[in-house]
């Protein structure tokens, strides 16, 4: 099982060289499965101002460098998608 994205939420911002920045704090993992992708949280994000349900899916990154596993899915879905309609 592949993660093909990292669950992530906006946590809130703090001061860098006097300029406001973006804290974003990882709250799960979609996976790929053979059934489709799958969501995993592994905490409920505490935010400031209480959490609105919304989160970022960004792609899992190896090095510091980003791995496109989209690819993958679209066609690990199309298939999925063949097999049901036959």
């Amino acid at each position: 099982m592949a993660t093909i994205y990292e669950v992530t939420v906006r946590a809130g911002t703090y001061q860098k060289d006097g300029q406001e920045k973006v804290r974003y704090q990882r709250i799960g993992s979609v996976i790929e499965t053979k059934k489709g992708p799958m969501l995993k949280l592994d905490q409920v994000p505490l935010v400031e101002g209480g959490w609105q349900g919304w989160a970022y899916l960004f792609e899992p990154k190896t090095d510091g460098k980003p791995v496109s596993h989209l690819k993958v899915m679209r066609q690990n879905n199309k298939t999925l998608h063949q097999n049901l309609m036959t």
